[in-house]
């Protein structure tokens, strides 16, 4: 899908037959546009991701525009399971990288991994490869501290789902930012032992997803799907 915009603006120069605005976005020229009835408008495409910063000039350069601020992101749609990936274990400060993500363990004692489920797998939620957090803790006391790992996501999304099996613990909690690193919002990890749970996550321009478990639980996760 072409990323594009349409600009539009009011100005004085209309007094003049031949009056004209000069457009830029980040310093660059996009062309004059003619104004007709005080009013100028314009469509620009092929936008890069990232910041772009509008500004509009009269043709003399004597009055210009505030700018308009604009964060042009990729959007991500799709599902990532992890079943492309090799057998991977790491340690804080480490990552995974994935075709949708890049996993980073930030914080915490022990290991993440992405490996086979083992048993009862569950098709299409829980199954094949599948990440585990705090992979190898058995439950002894004291009980070690918890993780932190982050997911950064290859693009923006609206809603991400997941699926998650194994938690014994009640309080992990899992937080959406976006791409400025502001918070979107916080939800928390029913306990499932036996059977899988999915969890569900709304907000407009996601871009990472943090997981920080309250103390050492080991449990699987997968099936992450976008939109």
């Amino acid at each position: 899908m072409e990323r594009q915009v349409q600009l539009k603006g009011t100005s004085e120069a209309d007094s003049n037959a031949d009056a004209q605005v000069e457009l830029f976005d980040n310093g660059v020229s996009l062309g004059f546009v003619p104004v007709s009835g005080g009013v100028w408008e314009k469509n620009v495409s092929g936008l890069e991701e990232g910041a772009h910063s509008f500004i509009a000039k009269t043709a003399d350069g004597t009055t210009v525009s505030d700018p308009w601020a604009l964060q042009v992101e990729r959007a991500l749609v799709g599902v990532e399971n992890f079943d492309s990936l090799p057998d991977t274990m790491i340690s804080v400060g480490q990552s995974i990288v994935t075709p949708m993500m890049v996993i980073t363990f930030l914080e915490g004692e022990g290991n993440v991994a992405v490996k086979p489920v083992g048993e009862l797998p569950l098709p299409g939620k829980i199954a094949r490869q599948v990440l585990h957090l705090h992979i190898g803790y058995y439950g002894w006391e004291p009980k070690p501290p918890g993780q932190t790992i982050s997911m950064k996501l290859g693009g923006s999304c609206s809603k991400v789902s997941f699926w998650y099996r194994g938690t014994n613990e009640g309080d992990h909690q899992i937080s959406f930012y976006n791409v400025a690193g502001l918070l979107l919002g916080t939800i928390g990890l029913l306990s499932s032992t036996g059977t899988g749970a999915e969890s569900t996550f709304s907000a407009v321009g996601i871009r990472e997803i943090v997981f920080k478990t309250a103390r050492a639980d080991w449990f699987l996760v997968d099936t992450f799907t976008f939109e």
